[in-house]
């Protein structure tokens, strides 16, 4: 039998986040750029400061990260997922009886795509009712 993973641990193992110069050759990226490699807890922090009724892209949660890190650009592929590790938390933290307004936010992240969503161990309508209550678009 399998072991359930517990996200709240998940998020937060203890791999930092790692900046790394980008090596020659890299599609569309400059060699010596410094990208960041976000580890879950750093997406975490970042989506709670989202206010209600707003939301984010996740190309502008990498923007931040960088902007937060001094770095040039954020790893899209780690922050992708940490994001799935966030959201699965987020659930966990709920489904275990966290008031909603302790959760992490993560359905103010405007673009959780349908393949990121068809992963969830959830079913993700569980995030477009939350969307719909702070009056954000589904």
């Amino acid at each position: 039998m399998d072991t359930p993973t517990i996200w709240a641990a998940k998020l937060d193992e203890p791999r930092e986040s790692e900046l790394r110069p980008i090596a020659e050759g890299r599609r569309c990226l400059r060699a010596g750029d410094i990208m960041l490699f976000p580890n879950g807890r750093v997406v975490d922090d970042l989506i709670k400061t989202i206010p209600a009724g707003q939301q984010t892209t996740q190309k502008e949660l990498r923007t931040a990260l960088a902007k937060r890190f001094d770095a040039d650009i954020t790893c899209p592929v780690t922050t992708r997922r940490a994001l799935n590790t966030v959201v699965e938390a987020a659930y966990e933290s709920a489904q275990s009886g966290t008031p909603i307004d302790e959760v992490t936010p993560v359905w103010r992240v405007a673009d959780l795509t349908p393949p990121m969503l068809k992963r969830l161990s959830f079913d993700p309508d569980v995030l477009l009712a939350q969307r719909t209550r702070e009056g954000l678009p589904t």
